[in-house]
């Protein structure tokens, strides 16, 4: 099981697109920015305007903006936005039900998966696109 970027690569497109707020941004520039393909960018971009966070504009002078201020998108909005699959995912098989454990274990571990996913959705919700850039901007000098 590997760990997705999409959550990542969100938030540094919606940065990059907070700090060219008054212009439409090329996949192309973003891609660079972030050293991947724009492929990627295109298809995570596409995420984040089916969830209202970004508006495109196709032709030579288009490209991608911020639908609303970074400081109005909360960070739990990106990451359902991009983050299709659950945070934890179920055993692939059935556990053993005559053994103690297996025979209790999916419900006692659903408990834990519940209150993981409400922590990083309150973490994320108190968190904005212009939080995070503002960090970046401060890091980088």
């Amino acid at each position: 099981m590997g760990l997705s970027s999409r959550f990542g690569i969100a938030v540094h497109i919606l940065c990059v697109l907070a700090l060219r707020a008054e212009e439409w941004v090329a996949s192309s520039f973003i891609a660079a920015s972030i050293k991947t393909n724009p492929v990627v960018v295109r298809r995570i971009l596409g995420s984040l305007k089916s969830a209202g966070l970004v508006r495109a504009e196709e032709g030579p002078a288009g490209g991608y903006r911020l639908a609303r201020k970074a400081q109005a998108i909360s960070l739990d909005r990106v990451y359902r936005a991009v983050e299709p699959e659950p945070l934890f995912a179920p055993h692939p098989h059935r556990p053993e039900r005559r053994c103690p454990v297996g025979a209790g274990i999916e419900q006692a571990l659903s408990v834990v998966y519940t209150r993981a996913g409400s922590g990083l959705a309150a973490t994320l919700s108190k968190e904005t696109v212009a939080d995070v850039l503002s960090r970046a901007l401060a890091a980088a000098g």
